[in-house]
């Protein structure tokens, strides 16, 4: 039986004689009936065994629940005591009603192997493979394997005076990595490497993830959309984990693939964690498209929120103001006094709230000849107009105001939350409704007055993507984003001291635009793209790169960034696949594919001694694909676990860092 969990199981259950038929087999209706009904004895036998119990038990506060559903949903698939059918499907790859997943259409947020992960391989050599799925539940040990962190290699640091090999990262107090990294690899296992060391320590993630097109040759884009959700709900589900509490999370789509993308974002997030929806301009009319029904110029950025209890204070946008044409705050007053003290309410988390009455105060309508930019100027302080109150301080407070006076109050408390959060905050209420002033909307800046704008979720940007082809002096023919785009959205939550993360890298775009703003940033790309490759971008950058946003933020080259790659263990047979010109070559790396330790465990080897004859009829990269479909993909690369495993193919260095990384003297 393949899979391990399933002999554990299968063994520790026969030695209960109630479960076990007179032929010597398992009685698995039995089974699932005394679980069912949480028979003690079947739960004592379960929770003796170390592995069983990691899987099937959890710990909530001082007790141990069992987790029936799952043992029920493990005990009922035919994976676990498999027909002959079943059993010759498992050789194949895993399938829903004779249908491998990835050749699967159905479009549903309850697709067929949710619960799987998928490593989706992203090489050229790896485009054509059949992708392998790992049900978390039917498969633990894989997934566990599959997910462990790995070790590094190659790490070196590229500044204005070159590259020099790399042992240590430089730390913070908490023991993370202070440095800018770009990390070369698989994003699923990238991300399951990272998580613990940067567990709630990104505040912004954006990503621009395959848009599931037929047309795009550089990444293993061609998947169907059961594939392309199993394979996003990995790696977000992943990433969350790296979030701060009041992070985000930016992901950009086009119109095919966004309502997918919205209900698992919805899944995964919360729906009540949306943010906005970032509508994009990307193109103009005419040209390409214009065959369409409507033409399709837009792209779409989802935002979501990690918590729903996160504060956004965003940066305003400063637009020009005309006072004549205000219609809103038309009026001016004047309040002498500091009030007359009249009574403390509670105010629930933001603690005691004074009101105070005032007596002797003045409001005035401005004329038509007032509405002009000097007075507004001058009077700026003064200038108001009033709101219904809002949220759920000014709900306690009004009721102890009179009802239907033009009567003048104030209030004076200690927010907990917002611009004003732990400072002393002073509030006027005027005939039961809020004060709001000129001032929090507009300033006066370099003697002009202008209005402070929330921004809007409509961005025009078409002009920025008609030049982005010569941004960072690398041309790259999917996807790539302006570094205007790039720098709007850090505007609007990112400060110096945050981390960004782009696990989609790319052209790296991200890291660019980071690196320029000062902020500190993690990219992970599993492509290498030559000489327009995201390291190459960094290094323009640091040499004082002059296209993009480098006018905007003063950018004058310097910094410098960490380069580490996951570590294979053994990269040599699979660059033998990919050098291969001819299917001979592909009978010798076949031959020693046998004899390592990377086949994986669903090839029959001896059904493909016996057919070898065919293997060698098989187009080339008929038979390329087969090698690579039948390696092992959890022993590609070095878990971290076996760094001190002579065999690994580690150096020094290699081990060094690693262990840097991981926080480990």
């Amino acid at each position: 039986m393949a899979n391990e969990l399933g002999e554990v199981l299968g063994a520790l259950l026969k030695t209960d004689e109630r479960l076990v038929a007179k032929d010597g087999s398992l009685l698995k209706n039995k089974v699932q009936e005394l679980a069912g009904g949480d028979d003690s004895q079947l739960l004592s036998l379960l929770y003796s065994d170390s592995e069983v119990r990691q899987h099937f038990f959890t710990k909530i506060g001082d007790f141990t629940v069992f987790q029936k559903d799952k043992f029920l949903q493990f005990s009922n698939a035919k994976e676990w005591l498999p027909d002959s059918y079943t059993a010759f499907k498992n050789k194949i790859g895993l399938a829903t009603n004779g249908q491998l997943l990835s050749e699967s259409d159905n479009v549903v947020i309850d697709w067929a192997f949710k619960d799987c992960v998928l490593e989706a391989g992203m090489k050229e050599e790896e485009a054509n493979r059949k992708e392998v799925f790992y049900n978390e539940i039917l498969a633990p040990n894989e997934v566990n394997r599959l997910l462990e962190p790995k070790a590094f290699s190659n790490a070196v640091r590229l500044s204005s005076t070159g590259e020099e090999p790399l042992k240590t990262l430089k730390l913070g107090k908490n023991g993370v990595p202070i440095e800018n990294i770009l990390i070369r690899g698989n994003n699923l296992l990238a991300l399951s490497s990272i998580k613990d060391v940067y567990a709630k320590k990104i505040k912004l993630i954006y990503i621009d993830p395959p848009y599931n097109t037929e047309s795009d040759m550089l990444y293993n884009d061609r998947f169907r959309v059961s594939t392309w959700l199993t394979f996003m709900k990995n790696r977000l589900e992943m990433s969350r984990k790296l979030l701060t509490d009041d992070g985000l999370i930016f992901v950009q789509i086009d119109s095919r693939m966004f309502a997918h993308l919205k209900i698992l974002l919805d899944e995964i997030y919360g729906s009540a964690n949306m943010k906005s929806l970032i509508t994009v301009k990307v193109k103009g009319g005419g040209g390409v498209g214009g065959d369409t029904f409507l033409m399709d110029s837009s792209e779409y950025i989802l935002c979501y929120a990690k918590s729903e209890d996160i504060e956004l204070d965003v940066p305003r946008e400063e637009v020009t103001y005309e006072p004549a044409e205000e219609k809103d705050y038309v009026n001016v007053i004047e309040i002498p006094d500091k009030g007359e003290y009249m009574r403390t309410v509670e105010g629930g988390n933001v603690g005691e709230i004074k009101v105070y009455k005032h007596e002797n105060w003045k409001i005035t309508r401005l004329s038509k000849d007032q509405k002009n930019k000097d007075f507004y100027k001058k009077n700026i302080s003064k200038i108001m107009s009033t709101t219904n109150p809002q949220g759920g301080l000014m709900r306690r407070v009004l009721p102890t105001f009179p009802k239907g006076k033009e009567e003048l109050f104030s209030i004076e408390y200690v927010p907990t939350r917002g611009r004003n959060k732990g400072v002393l905050t002073k509030e006027y209420v005027l005939g039961g409704r809020l004060v709001i002033w000129l001032k929090n909307v507009a300033k006066i800046s370099e003697g002009e007055l202008v209005k402070l704008q929330r921004p809007m979720n409509v961005w025009d940007v078409d002009a920025l993507y008609k030049g982005i082809h010569k941004e960072g002096d690398v041309s790259f023919p999917r996807g790539k984003k302006p570094e205007e785009l790039i720098r709007k959205i850090l505007d609007l939550h990112v400060q110096p001291g945050d981390i960004v993360l782009d696990f989609f890298l790319g052209s790296g775009t991200t890291a660019a635009v980071a690196h320029k703003m000062g902020i500190q940033y993690i990219g992970i790309e599993q492509l290498f793209y030559g000489e327009n490759d995201s390291t190459k971008r960094l290094k323009n950058v640091i040499a004082g790169d002059a296209s993009g946003i480098s006018g905007a933020v003063d950018w004058k080259g310097g910094g410098d960034f960490v380069y580490l790659e996951l570590a294979e263990r053994n990269p040599k047979i699979l660059f033998a696949i990919e050098k291969a010109t001819n299917v001979k070559q592909l009978v010798e790396v076949w031959t020693e594919l046998v004899e390592s330790p990377y086949l994986s465990y669903k090839v029959d080897t001896d059904s493909v001694m016996k057919n070898l004859e065919d293997f060698k009829k098989l187009e080339l990269q008929d038979a390329k694909t087969f090698l690579i479909e039948a390696i092992d993909k959890n022993a590609i690369y070095v878990t971290y676990s076996e760094l001190d495993d002579k065999t690994n193919g580690l150096s020094k260095e290699d081990i060094s860092l690693t262990k840097s990384f991981y926080g480990i003297e």
